[in-house]
């Protein structure tokens, strides 16, 4: 009965909400909403790049950071 951390849990829940915000731009999109303005469509497919792979980027660079308590480079 081993579970995620609760920490763990979140983390999962806002990428998953970050990552299916495209599915309802997109569906607005279809839907005719931006019909005059496509221009608005592809800003907030822009910021939903920029925002959702900045916020796992951020995830996994604090989930390496926590493993060790440092992060370490070598050199290859």
């Amino acid at each position: 009965n081993a579970h995620p951390p609760a920490a763990i849990r979140q983390m999962i829940w806002i990428l998953f909400v970050l990552f299916s915000s495209f599915g309802f731009v997109q569906l607005a999109q279809i839907s005719g909403r931006f019909k005059d303005k496509e221009y608005i469509a592809e800003f907030i497919y822009v910021a939903l790049s920029l925002t959702s792979k900045t916020v796992l980027g951020y995830f996994l660079f604090i989930g390496g950071v926590m493993r060790d308590g440092h992060v370490v480079y070598t050199d290859a």
